[in-house]
């Protein structure tokens, strides 16, 4: 066989191979970032979600990246124009880095999406009842890092009698505390103390401490 046949047919050859897609063209479409809570605490579920227009025209599959080395695993399938949702805890306090990548039905891969950073800061609020002769006092701290916002709080004691406080702060800022009182108290039985807070954007706390008041001592197990 001569070379310029030879040559003719590896031109033919390369021609007529289709190349191998390891990875979605960047020009098909880029996945957005995932959208939720940019600050949260430690053993907190928050929940995140993604818009996938741009996603292909055949059903496909997606996987979360949580930022921890941990992901969601791959579900599915799922379509264009579709909202995908997942929810996750962290342990520890960190800057966490959310992205998604999906794959079609052939195992195709997409890029990294670019990421959402969480701050996971500790618990940021801190509950302590105190007795003291003739008082109940409950101290409410915000140890976090941020704002808790329209915090409701309460405050029952109970003794054979029963007494309750209520209130709202607006803005519970880092390091703020607040003392509550459940005023004088007298009596002889079993005590019970019941203290719950609400906030849109931090951990609720429902504490209980019982006890037995002593007259005017309050003595806690």
């Amino acid at each position: 066989m001569s070379k310029k046949i030879v040559v003719i047919l590896i031109i033919f050859i390369l021609l007529n191979v289709n190349p191998i897609v390891t990875s979605f063209s960047t020009n098909m479409f880029k996945l957005p970032s995932p959208s939720g809570p940019d600050i949260g605490e430690v053993g907190v579920e928050y929940r995140f979600s993604v818009n996938l227009s741009t996603g292909p025209e055949n059903e496909f599959f997606i996987v979360w990246s949580w930022g921890d080395g941990n992901s969601s695993g791959w579900f599915g399938p799922l379509t264009r124009d579709s909202i995908a949702y997942a929810s996750y805890t962290w342990s520890k306090t960190d800057v966490y880095p959310i992205q998604v990548r999906i794959k079609d039905e052939n195992g195709t891969l997409s890029e990294w999406s670019e990421p959402l950073n969480i701050t996971i800061v500790p618990h940021q609020l801190r509950v302590d009842i105190i007795g003291k002769i003739g008082r109940i006092l409950v101290k409410i701290t915000n140890v976090g890092g941020g704002d808790v916002l329209n915090l409701d709080y309460s405050l029952d004691v109970y003794c054979g009698w029963h007494k309750k406080i209520d209130g709202n702060i607006q803005i519970f800022g880092p390091g703020d505390s607040v003392m509550l009182s459940g005023g004088l108290i007298f009596g002889l039985g079993n005590l019970r103390v019941e203290v719950s807070t609400d906030s849109p954007n931090t951990n609720n706390i429902s504490k209980v401490k019982t006890g037995f008041l002593f007259f005017v001592i309050p003595i806690f197990r």
